[in-house]
């Protein structure tokens, strides 16, 4: 199974040709593309796959990420993903993966084998001094975060929302890419463990296996169910 993977929800961004049969990425670019992606994101996709000898003839699978994150990132990746689909005809399966389900895939079994209470933190920046921030429980089974799941705050509240765990009695196992903002707002909490903080969590193979997942599970793969994430501010949904 060759997967083209498309992760503009978030920078850097990220776009690969993975072989899922060798769980081997073929080839992958991983790039700053800031409010270029509408200029930057086909030709990317172009070269990824001459760099991985391969046409678009020849994918199996399309995936996406569908956000949350940055609002044009997120609108531009899952056009082009659908655009792609379509001048395919509708004969490659289209699946749509949350970032946040991307930032906790890697931690899930890791975490799980720790010693102590631990719940899992997906946080990710959502733009204007803002985050977007959920929890999982690794002792429970694997599941996407819905929107109910998520919040949108300031990074004093998810300071706060952090800070409380060792009073609850459970420790905080963080998954974010590096961030300087988000280090200096956590650095020296108790109860936060942070290992990825020096990676990039959303690689092509990460989002490409969690697409694949989905299709085994039998979830629709289809354009039309391809929506994208976006998580309002509280202040939003109370004006």
């Amino acid at each position: 199974m060759l997967a083209l993977a498309i992760d503009t929800a978030l920078e850097p961004a990220v776009v690969g040709v993975v072989d899922l049969a060798a769980a081997k990425t073929r080839s992958e670019r991983i790039w700053e593309g800031g409010r270029r992606h509408t200029r930057e994101l086909a030709p990317t996709v172009r070269e990824v796959l001459s760099e991985a000898d391969t046409d678009l003839e020849a994918l199996t699978l399309i995936a996406v990420a569908r956000g949350p994150g940055s609002y044009t990132g997120v609108r531009t990746g899952v056009s082009v993903a659908k655009g792609i689909t379509l001048a395919l005809g509708g004969s490659v399966p289209l699946c749509g993966v949350a970032t946040t389900s991307i930032l906790l895939h890697k931690a899930y079994a890791a975490a799980s084998l720790k010693q102590g209470p631990m719940r899992l933190l997906a946080a990710l920046p959502a733009g204007r001094s803002r985050w977007i921030w959920g929890w999982l429980n690794p002792d429970e089974p694997w599941r996407e975060l819905g929107t109910s799941d998520l919040v949108n705050g300031s990074l004093d509240q998810l300071v706060q929302a952090v800070s409380r765990g060792p009073a609850m009695g459970w420790q905080s196992w963080l998954c974010a890419d590096r961030d300087a903002d988000l280090e200096l707002g956590l650095a020296g909490l108790p109860g936060l463990c942070w290992p990825g903080r020096k990676e990039c969590l959303r690689t092509s193979l990460t989002l490409a296996r969690l697409a694949r997942d989905r299709l085994a599970a039998n979830e629709r793969s289809d354009p039309e169910s391809v929506v994208p994430i976006y998580i309002p501010s509280a202040e939003a949904v109370g004006a």
